[in-house]
């Protein structure tokens, strides 16, 4: 079986595109369960102070008090354990299945409620990634049955992924630490999201730190090439990027990218097969 074969398939790809996304969905409401002092009331993260952030919250606003009981504590808690809840259905649940669609519309409702709470503020790359996800496999929904919403679904998926991939690279060459090489070295002294280890290992060996600043840029800029080569190239590539998610994990403690960006290669690979098929590879 060669590559083009081998994910070509939508019915073989969107499984494990619901699972990946569900890991993400029980990951980051286990982490903000565990965290809930910090979103109680009087918490750094509590809804009286976060409501302060926009208008819509202000006394008189669009905020209703049916909302005031949903984003304030304990309504807040009980949303993060419905997400951790329906995160666990979907793992079991048969593809296509009436559970398979309820635990996401749990899923992408509590996502939408996590983004008005926050407005912006802890709501990080990998939380939109995996809701963006969630909606695209709901949607997906409106059409059961349908091959072409399951591919479509796929492709949406893969361009969203390949945009972020290449965005990031874009906006980072811009930045002049990342092109001097030491922007690594930087992040990691930062006090919350650094790792002084770390740290201290870029700053004893700075060319390793220049050639994995550069090597970061570089890759997620030519990640739309790696996509049209695809075969080993592309899985080199993948590889290469859930390592650096990993380590990502490992050292700022963002655990959501792993499993938000996870979620989106068997996408990656079905729109690689299907280029490959294309062009008779």
């Amino acid at each position: 079986m060669n590559f083009a074969t081998g994910w070509n398939e939508a019915a073989q790809c969107l499984p494990w595109v619901t699972k990946f996304a569900a890991l993400g969905a029980l990951v980051a409401a286990g982490e903000l369960l565990w965290n809930r002092h910090l979103f109680r009331d009087e918490g750094l993260l509590g809804w009286p102070l976060a409501r302060m952030r926009t208008r819509l919250a202000a006394p008189g606003g669009a905020i209703t008090r049916g909302f005031e009981q949903v984003l304030g504590w304990p309504g807040f808690g009980w949303v993060q354990a419905s997400q951790a809840g329906a995160a666990i259905l979907l793992l079991g649940a048969p593809a296509g299945g009436a559970a398979e669609i309820a635990a996401l519309c749990v899923l992408v409702l509590g996502g939408w409620l996590l983004h008005l709470r926050s407005f912006g503020y802890g709501h990080y790359g990998g939380d939109r990634v995996r809701n963006v996800v969630l909606q695209a496999l709901l949607l997906r929904h409106l059409a059961p049955g349908s091959t072409v919403a399951a591919e479509a679904c796929l492709w949406f998926i893969a361009g969203t992924a390949t945009l972020c991939y290449f965005a990031a690279g874009v906006c980072r060459v811009r930045l002049e630490p990342w092109r001097r090489g030491d922007a690594l070295a930087i992040i990691l002294r930062h006090e919350v999201w650094g790792h002084a280890g770390c740290a201290g290992w870029l700053a004893r060996h700075r060319g390793w730190g220049r050639i994995l600043t550069w090597g970061v840029w570089v890759l997620e800029c030519a990640f739309p090439l790696a996509l049209l080569l695809g075969g080993p190239v592309l899985t080199a590539v993948l590889a290469v990027l859930l390592l650096m998610h990993l380590g990502i994990a490992w050292v700022m403690g963002l655990n959501g990218f792993v499993w938000a960006m996870t979620a989106t290669f068997p996408a990656l690979l079905f729109a690689s097969a299907r280029i490959s098929g294309w062009l008779g590879r």
